[in-house]
């Protein structure tokens, strides 16, 4: 079961046919007086992050997922490809290569207010996607002579 909370008093959960992936959802429940608010198809996720009032699911890692973001209505807000990162409640950031070339790792970032997309910029050639660490003001990433560290918000 995969369950992260999205919103105040809810939480989301994704449900899948055991025998299907391609027909997993994406739930909100009212964690309070329970019952179902929204859903919203999934296709093959895996992952499942609540980013505020948003939740967000990503397929498989070991290729380059699919990342699909959902309002608090269950509106499609944000598709792309990458790793889906969750800097607070109102930041995502989603790590994806340029051009399908692992070699070149770029950033992506969400305001969730307004829900639209902004090049954030590339990462120099040699970055690990799923070595790279996080929080709310500073990407962290290995490379093959160290490591670098980026600062993406003022004080």
């Amino acid at each position: 079961l995969v369950i992260d909370p999205c919103g105040t008093n809810r939480v989301c959960v994704l449900e899948s046919d055991q025998f299907d992936d391609e027909q997993t959802d994406v739930v909100a429940v009212d964690a309070v007086d329970g019952g179902e608010i929204w859903r919203a198809r999934a296709p093959s996720a895996e992952r499942l992050l609540g980013v505020g009032n948003w939740a967000v699911t990503a397929t498989s890692l070991t290729y380059e997922p699919t990342v699909l973001a959902f309002d608090e209505a269950g509106r499609s807000a944000v598709e792309s490809t990458g790793l889906p990162v969750r800097l607070n409640d109102a930041n995502l950031l989603v790590l994806t290569t340029a051009g399908g070339y692992e070699e070149y790792l770029r950033a992506i970032g969400v305001a969730i207010d307004n829900g639209e997309p902004f090049e954030m910029g590339q990462l120099p050639e040699g970055f690990d996607q799923t070595q790279c660490s996080w929080n709310e003001r500073f990407l962290v990433c290995p490379d093959r002579s160290g490591t670098e560290i980026w600062r993406f918000a003022r004080d």
